[in-house]
């Protein structure tokens, strides 16, 4: 019982925070959507095949973080760039971020113009350096000209880098933009809008205002 009450006071969080920062009815339709389907942190993050183990706070800000629901809805499951992520999934779950890394590096190498691929090193860089590090910038910069202004995948995940780099304001202006890209899925709209909720909190006073102000074009 506890835990429905603690996930239904987030959910009304995230679909306030939703509301201060401009996001507007059916885009919160979709959120409640996905609200009913899991916790926030699952439905961005969640891999059920992980377990949970308790971590030091500073210990959880550098941890390599799971993708897998947000990579497979942006990306898809069965193509290379899938295929070359799970062979990486396996190094950077046991802590090995180098390897990780080193994987998709090899994988950019033999696809140089896969965009999903420098995309996904650019997590493996982010992960291993402990954020969005110039090497991950870079890998990120290439994904987002392969992929030009229709595929948000690489805006969506350089912005995730961003927003656990301590630039939440960066990030939720980015994945803003995208809830108006007309090649969005509803589910990579649901991923997006609970993202932007996700960070909110982490924004100072001042950059949430300046926010919600843009978002009534005041």
């Amino acid at each position: 019982m506890m835990g429905f009450f603690l996930f239904a006071v987030a959910a009304l969080l995230v679909v306030i925070a939703l509301w201060v920062l401009g996001v507007r009815q059916a885009w919160l339709t979709y959120a409640a959507a996905a609200l009913s389907l899991g916790g926030v942190g699952y439905a961005i993050y969640g891999s059920p095949g992980q377990a949970g183990t308790p971590r030091e706070a500073t210990q959880n800000a550098r941890a390599p973080m799971s993708l897998d629901g947000a990579r497979q809805t942006f990306f898809g499951r069965f193509n290379t760039a899938e295929q070359w992520a799970t062979m990486a999934s396996g190094y950077a779950g046991r802590g090995d971020t180098r390897s990780a890394a080193g994987v998709l590096k090899s994988a950019v190498r033999e696809h140089p113009r896969n965009f999903a691929l420098w995309t996904l090193y650019g997590n493996a860089l982010a992960d291993h350096g402990g954020g969005y590090t110039p090497a991950a910038r870079l890998a990120y910069s290439r994904a987002e000209a392969l992929a030009g202004d229709t595929h948000p995948g690489p805006r969506f995940f350089r912005a995730l880098a961003q927003a656990r780099s301590g630039e939440p304001r960066l990030a939720i202006e980015t994945w803003r933009g995208l809830l108006d890209n007309s090649e969005m899925s509803d589910d990579m709209r649901q991923f997006t809008m609970l993202s932007i909720a996700a960070y909110a909190p982490m924004l100072d006073p001042q950059e949430a205002q300046e926010l919600q102000a843009q978002s009534t074009g005041s």
